[in-house]
């Protein structure tokens, strides 16, 4: 209440009392307490009226400072917004927000200009009515995330687009609400395509190779056959059986060889081989040989992990191998005497491989160095390891010949 207003309030009190008194005839005394009373209660009303309005003045400026702080905070979130939205539209991936209806709430630019459509276009409408071809396949990836509330990343899929089918890689993410209720998914996908057609590319002339480098281990392994063959024809012209021991011998060098490129051709890895095949190949291939009326004289015996060898191992190695077991086979087991030959091979630790071959039968004599053992041939077996494989041969004691050969696996 104003000023005025209070002074207007007490002159109209003033006639009613006047009129008060006549009418009722009051006594001065009573008149005057009368009007005191109505005084004291006007002025009591007056300073809780301006009490009021000192509240209300300040309510209105308490409202007036949120309302503008409001309209800051709706201008600071509209520029985030917008930034957010330029940022989003100019992100390399297409970005989209699909509800548990399928039905796309949001996307980006890339994503409407990818499908030929604008944004608003796309709003509102499912996978069926934009890609029909792939609306399964994502209505099942949308699935399953939606029903496990994990993320499915890596999809790799052909979508069919207006400018033709492109290659994409997709990762899908559960969006939840405040409450951490599953509303839907957010997807992110990339244009691969042409990172697809360079792998296939690549792809493409690696296949090639691996028929190439097939067929040239195709036409070594017949080269070292005929030379093989040619060895043999050769060795039963020759009457000496020192001379033709050594054709012999030769003839195995050579098989050796040819046995891994046979393993080459035949695998899928070009780079390795086998080596338990590789052995068993060359170790029976040797018995018989030697023993071709009674190739049960010898029982063969292996124990091998599964190791990998590539060529510049697979071929001293085999070479090696070839020496030993016709060592064995040659002198080993005398006048028809029976016998066993066994070869293991496992890694000893995460960089050493060991070989070791053994026999039951004769033995190296003790008098015998092993480094000079023309007899036996082992100089070679000792040239191959600490040359070729730059490992270490050992010929511990034994009740027959036993040879221990550990070598890098690089």
């Amino acid at each position: 209440m104003k000023d005025e207003d209070f002074q207007e309030v007490i002159e109209t009190l003033e006639i009613k009392l006047k009129h008060l008194r006549n009418d009722y005839l009051l006594t001065k005394e009573e008149y005057e307490n009368t009007t005191n009373k109505y005084l004291e209660i006007l002025f009591e009303l007056r300073e809780k009226n301006e009490q009021l309005l000192h509240l209300q003045r300040n309510l209105e400026f308490i409202a007036a400072e949120r309302a503008k702080q409001l309209r800051e905070t709706e201008k600071m979130l509209e520029h985030k917004s917008e930034e957010l939205q330029i940022m989003v539209d100019h992100s390399p991936a297409m970005i989209f927000y699909k509800n548990k209806e399928d039905r796309f709430v949001q996307v980006n630019k890339l994503f409407a200009d990818t499908f030929g459509m604008s944004k608003e276009e796309i709003m509102g409408k499912t996978a069926l009515e934009i890609s029909p071809t792939k609306e399964k396949n994502y209505r099942d990836d949308d699935k399953q995330v939606i029903e496990s509330g994990l993320p499915k990343r890596n999809i790799i899929e052909l979508i069919e687009t207006p400018g033709g089918p492109r290659w994409v890689q997709t990762d899908k993410i559960p969006y939840r609400d405040e409450k951490g209720e599953i509303r839907g998914i957010i997807g992110f996908s990339q244009d691969i395509t042409e990172r697809k057609e360079a792998e296939d590319q690549i792809q493409a002339s690696l296949r090639e190779k691996e028929i190439l480098l097939q067929e040239i281990h195709h036409r070594v392994k017949n080269n070292l056959q005929v030379i093989s063959s040619l060895l043999s024809r050769k060795s039963k012209a020759i009457k000496n059986k020192k001379d033709a021991e050594v054709f012999q011998e030769c003839r195995n060098f050579v098989r050796v060889m040819s046995e891994v490129h046979a393993e080459l051709y035949q695998t899928k890895n070009l780079a390795s081989i086998n080596f338990k095949d590789y052995i068993t190949t060359i170790a029976q291939d040797l018995v018989r040989a030697y023993f071709p009326a009674k190739p049960e004289k010898v029982d063969l015996k292996f124990e091998f992990e599964d190791v990998l060898l590539g060529i510049d191992t697979a071929i001293p190695l085999g070479l090696i191998l070839n020496e030993l077991i016709t060592n064995s086979l040659k002198y080993a087991f005398p006048e028809n005497r029976k016998g066993e030959i066994k070869v293991s091979l496992h890694a000893r630790n995460e960089n050493e491989i060991e070989l070791v071959i053994s026999d039951n039968g004769m033995g190296i004599p003790k008098d015998q160095d092993s480094r000079k053992a023309e007899t036996y041939g082992l100089h070679l077996v000792t040239g191959l390891v600490e040359k070729q494989l730059k490992g270490k041969v050992e010929f511990p004691e034994s009740t027959g010949t036993l040879v221990r050969i550990t070598f890098s696996k690089d």
